[in-house]
């Protein structure tokens, strides 16, 4: 496999031929100790009013959870970012996901194919309810040599208690999402017929036929690759967080703008209503892996 140069860091779901796989296809890399692998799972089945509770209740105890950062050290709180503070909130809020087995006797998490011997035991139960993915679960198949030493040095159901480790693993429990690629993808088959599948369709009356997919995969390969480096590099778009307060909003200059009233041809000056804007910025740029003009960022 032809990888591209400097570590790489993998996220995917609880699959059961991942473990058979991945050791071979990355050899080289987990070889050179540039190879992170995380596996995660979530509550797929959830429904709506029930992902709204659990966000409510998770954005409740977040704000409480800040609260007493500002009330234990207003300084160190202030100087701290949004994501700096979920940080923290899921290092002192994360426990070990533990599995039952019938009888209700404690067992590993993971299903076997996810309990080799140079696999972790410990799995963690994240407390973000972000992104549709509530009651998540992360797992580190493969970590960096040193980290992974560590962390299988625990049993399954042992809490970690080293500070360095266990800030470090709420950094990876904190990434483990699969939101970025579904965004992507989510914009790709609204904008390319390629990425959709040719054939009959379930929702259909009738089939159906996309006319121009790529029946060739290195043809789609191509135009993936082409879109992911626009899509994440050069297409710059307004989005604002939940939290992000002013960090991803610039001022809007005071003045009027011209609109046409309704029902007539009359266009009158009308005085700005709004004092802000939201910033348009690349997925790199937010990901702090693009330098813009205001901000410079790196990631951990």
């Amino acid at each position: 496999m032809l990888s591209p140069p400097g570590r790489i860091r993998l996220i995917t779901e609880q699959e059961a031929l991942l473990p058979r796989l991945l050791p071979h296809i990355f050899r080289e890399e987990i070889e050179a100790d540039r190879f992170t692998w995380l596996a995660m799972t979530f509550d797929k089945n959830a429904t709506k009013p029930t992902v709204q509770a659990r966000v409510a209740a998770f954005k409740s105890a977040l704000n409480t959870f800040v609260d007493d950062l500002r009330a234990a050290d207003p300084i160190v709180e202030a100087a701290m970012t949004n994501s700096a503070r979920l940080r923290a909130f899921v290092a002192a809020g994360m426990t070990n996901a533990i599995g039952v087995v019938r009888g209700g006797a404690a067992r590993p998490y993971p299903s076997d194919s996810y309990r080799q011997a140079f696999m972790p035991a410990i799995w963690i139960a994240s407390p973000l309810q972000t992104a549709g993915e509530t009651n998540k679960v992360v797992g580190f198949p493969l970590l960096r040599r040193e980290r992974r030493q560590a962390l299988k040095a625990l049993r399954f159901d042992q809490a970690i208690t080293d500070p360095e480790t266990r800030e470090r693993v709420a950094w990876h429990v904190w990434t483990a999402t699969l939101q970025p690629v579904s965004t992507f993808f989510n914009a790709l088959r609204e904008r390319l017929s390629y990425a959709q599948r040719a054939g009959g369709g379930s929702a259909r009356s009738g089939p159906s036929y996309i006319n121009g997919a790529a029946y060739n995969p290195r043809v789609l390969i191509a135009v993936l690759n082409i879109f992911r480096v626009y899509y994440n590099w050069f297409e710059a778009r307004p989005c604002v967080g939940g939290r992000s307060g002013k960090a991803d909003t610039e001022d809007v200059d005071a003045g009027t703008t011209m609109l046409r009233i309704p029902g007539s041809d009359i266009v009158a000056p009308i005085t700005k209503r709004r004092s802000r804007r939201p910033i348009r910025r690349t997925p790199a740029m937010r990901m702090g892996i693009q330098e813009n003009a205001t901000t410079r960022t790196a990631s951990w």
